[in-house]
């Protein structure tokens, strides 16, 4: 009354049908709404623990990766220190031999994998790769290197086989001089084709095996006999 009539004006039945109909929907909202919050505090609550455990795990990482650090300063320190001893006792045995250069070792890292570089240096300034050198020189590095690791760690037996290849007489003698000294720790057996035995010079024993006329089947020689052949 008093007021100005809607043009649009729907029946009370209806309106308070879709009322109904509201209200269910407002207590399902609600429902959904309690099991949305609910589970919202789970969450909040599993989060809260992801938070402590990562925290935890950051501080055992944290310990780890000092551990890590750690072995890998005293590997580093172990291994240069046996590489500095490795190489000094090389260059000890070079200088017996009057070798005109030295070695040096490094330890490297490529590709996660740890390595030794090795570099030596023959009548030049700086140091380079092994394969600079000539035959002979190579030879004389690879016998230094295998009685300087005789030292620390000797095998019951060696044998060299032709070792006197790229060798002159002179180093030749040197180097079965060396091998007799460290015969002492060791045995070594020397093969060699060479009809001179400046290798065998200091040997505790010669064998040679002949093959008379180049035909007949080879025999066994024991010096002295040998050298008379």
């Amino acid at each position: 009354e008093g007021k100005t009539r809607p043009d649009n004006i729907r029946g009370i039945d209806l309106v308070m049908s879709e009322l109904v109909k509201l209200r269910h929907i407002l207590d399902d909202y609600q429902d959904v709404s309690e099991t949305v919050a609910h589970t919202e505090n789970q969450l909040k609550g599993r989060l809260r623990e992801l938070v402590e455990r990562v925290a935890e795990l950051g501080e055992e990482l944290d310990v780890a990766e000092s551990a890590v650090k750690n072995i890998r300063e005293q590997y580093h320190n172990g291994m240069n220190e046996t590489l500095r001893n490795v190489e000094k006792g090389v260059n000890e045995v070079l200088g017996r031999v009057q070798f005109p250069g030295s070695v040096r070792f490094e330890l490297a890292l490529r590709d996660g994998k740890y390595g030794v570089e090795f570099k030596s240096r023959i009548k030049t300034e700086g140091f380079g790769d092994i394969s600079a050198g000539s035959g002979g020189e190579r030879s004389l590095i690879a016998i230094s290197l295998i009685l300087a690791l005789q030292r620390f760690n000797p095998a019951p037996v060696y044998v060299m086989d032709e070792v006197d290849t790229f060798l002159d007489a002179t180093n030749t003698e040197l180097v079965s001089r060396l091998f007799h000294d460290a015969s002492r720790r060791s045995q070594f057996i020397l093969l060699t084709p060479a009809k001179s035995t400046h290798l065998l010079k200091h040997a505790d024993k010669i064998l040679g095996v002949v093959s008379p006329n180049s035909v007949e089947p080879s025999l066994i020689i024991e010096s002295p006999k040998f050298k008379a052949q």
